[in-house]
């Protein structure tokens, strides 16, 4: 009892704010059977708590209060007909709190069937809950609220679908939503609408997988990624995931514990991104960035480290992640006197490997003249992580200089006189530069052959 008050308490001073000087705290069961009867009969600022079970309704909310269930309680409005499961009406609503839910059973289309529905203006805070099964996990029409730590997955349409609103979308799993069609989304907007996105795992939605975002875009950190659960319908996340610690503990109302009452910033004080926080050390490996071990390149990525205008230099990287995660592909930078030259990063070419046991990856280029190169690579696997090793430090090189003559011969031994060949070779660097005169001719057509 004492960790369910504490999670209360916690949720409560988000929703009540002002002007609530003693909220009641309801219980389902026990003050009412049904999550509806608690909402009808709660005021404004009362935090409605859920037991474990199985609620078979569809719960409509006008004012501002907190649903928060205690391990794991379901609302499932199936057979109920055209309705929605949870559904957010008005501005009174206006920070009111859904949090610690499953939210399944619907699968009409558009205005009905959504897990959770928000209309006329409303405002809440959907927080640490797992929405599946349904038409739209969540429809945003012409409401706005603040979408936390959920995980929406296996719905019918799309994930999150935003109409005449501006929803904050942060720290989601949005995956393998309407995957029976290419008319459906990750997250999807109408015209003219403004969602902010970020921090979120949007993966593997549509028909084919490619739909994960409509009229709207990836905010800079969201990944798109396997988010690897532990099994088919239980959405705890495996060690390996790379949703683990890629959250935003600057979320707006972030909670302090998980969808199962667990801490949240478990690891390395980095929220993770879903429902559930993962309660241990990381197993995914660290993708790394080294030298190839070639010839030439065992201590660096560079050949040649000297050379003239007209030298092809070669920039080699191996690239490994023992679970054989596919890379955005390498990319080397280049920089002259600290600065990156034009069109730097520059990306390169697999030449041969595998990603367990190291991809060769390489770049070739010429380059102006200058003593003051210096390059290093970079790597993000398919999940967003970004490589590690000796490869991703700044090296020194090339050093570009000008080709030099070194001597000159050619075959007069005498006079040639008129009609005669005067041949000249040079032996020297490329790229060097040379200047004749020629004098005592009366007629001189000159001709250059490179070898």
């Amino acid at each position: 009892m004492k960790k369910i008050l504490g999670s209360v308490a916690m949720l409560g001073v988000l929703v009540l704010g002002q002007g609530a000087s003693y909220p009641a705290i309801i219980n389902v069961p026990g003050s009412y059977t049904t999550i509806q009867q608690a909402v009808n009969t709660a005021n404004t600022g009362d935090t409605i708590t859920v037991s474990a079970g199985t609620y078979n309704e569809a719960v409509y909310v006008n004012k501002r209060i907190a649903l928060v269930g205690i391990g794991t309680p379901t609302i499932t409005a199936q057979g109920l007909g055209d309705t929605n499961t949870v559904t957010f009406d008005g501005a009174d609503t206006d920070a009111a709190i859904i949090s610690g839910f499953k939210i399944t059973g619907v699968t009409g289309f558009w205005f009905t069937g959504c897990g959770i529905r928000g209309i006329n203006y409303a405002e809440p805070t959907i927080i640490n809950n797992t929405i599946l099964g349904n038409g739209n996990g969540i429809f945003c029409d012409s409401s706005s609220p603040t979408i936390i730590n959920n995980t929406i997955s296996g719905n019918k349409y799309n994930g999150i679908y935003c109409y005449s609103s501006s929803p904050k979308i942060t720290n989601n799993i949005i995956a393998q939503n309407g995957t029976t069609s290419s008319d459906y989304y990750g997250i999807r907007a109408s015209d003219n609408v403004n969602p902010t996105i970020n921090y979120n795992c949007v993966w593997k939605n549509g028909l084919g997988g490619d739909n994960n975002y409509c009229k709207c875009y990836p905010g800079p950190k969201d990944i798109s990624c396997d988010p690897r659960f532990i099994g088919a319908g239980d959405f705890h996340l495996s060690g390996a995931s790379r949703c683990i610690d890629s959250g935003n503990n600057s979320a707006p109302a972030l909670p302090s514990t998980d969808k199962d009452g667990k801490p949240r910033r478990f690891n390395n004080g980095i929220v993770d991104i879903g429902a559930y926080e993962y309660q241990g050390t990381p197993t995914y490996s660290i993708v790394s960035l080294s030298w190839t071990g070639e010839a030439n390149y065992t201590s660096d990525g560079l050949e040649p480290e000297t050379g003239f205008l007209a030298t092809t230099f070669t920039y080699r990287v191996k690239y490994t992640d023992i679970e054989n995660d596919c890379p955005d592909y390498p990319k080397v930078y280049i920089k002259k006197g600290g600065v990156e030259i034009p069109k730097s990063p520059f990306t390169m070419t697999y030449v041969s490997g595998t990603y367990t046991t190291g991809a060769i990856y390489a770049y070739e280029t010429t380059l102006p003249l200058g003593t003051d190169y210096t390059y290093y690579f970079e790597a993000y696997d398919s999940y967003g992580a970004k490589a590690t090793g000796e490869a991703t430090l700044p090296v020194n090189g090339p050093q570009v200089t000008e080709g030099k003559i070194t001597s000159i011969t050619h075959n007069a031994t005498a006079f040639l006189g008129i009609g005669k060949v005067l041949t000249v070779t040079m032996n020297g660097q490329a790229g060097g530069n040379a200047t004749f005169t020629v004098s005592g001719i009366a007629t001189t057509t000159m001709t250059e052959t490179s070898p």
